[in-house]
This record gives C-alpha cells, structure tokens and sequence, in this order.
C-alpha cells in the first residue's frame, strides 16, 4: 500500500503542484482516470463514471 506523507506545494508559471483535494475529483475524472490510454497498465482500468474517481480520491486524501 502507498504511504502518503504529504506534499509540499510547487509552482511555477505554467504548473501548480499541491496536495490532491476531494474537489479536484471531476478534473481528475475528466483529464485523467477515465483515459483509457492512460490507464491502459492498470488492472482495472479507466474509470467509466466519476462516481469511481470521487471514492479513488476520497481513499487518497484520507490516507494523507
């Protein structure tokens, strides 16, 4: 299991790297885990419905 200890925040001009929120779950559904070429190496695949993504990221955070 990945032991999540935090992330600090980077910025720079183009980019902002921050910790993962429970409202980023549609972003991350749409951008990210409902990409099947993205998710191609995982077992179980893209997501199919935000539903998935928002339990992911609710694991996610309360593992921080």
């Amino acid at each position: 299991m990945i032991q999540y200890l935090g992330t600090p925040v980077l910025e720079t001009e183009r980019i902002i790297l921050r910790k993962i929120e429970l409202s980023d779950a549609q972003c991350v559904f749409d951008h990210w885990l409902s990409d099947d070429r993205v998710m191609d190496n995982l077992i179980k695949g893209a997501h199919k419905s935000v539903s998935e993504t928002i339990e992911r990221v609710k694991e996610i955070v309360k593992n921080y």
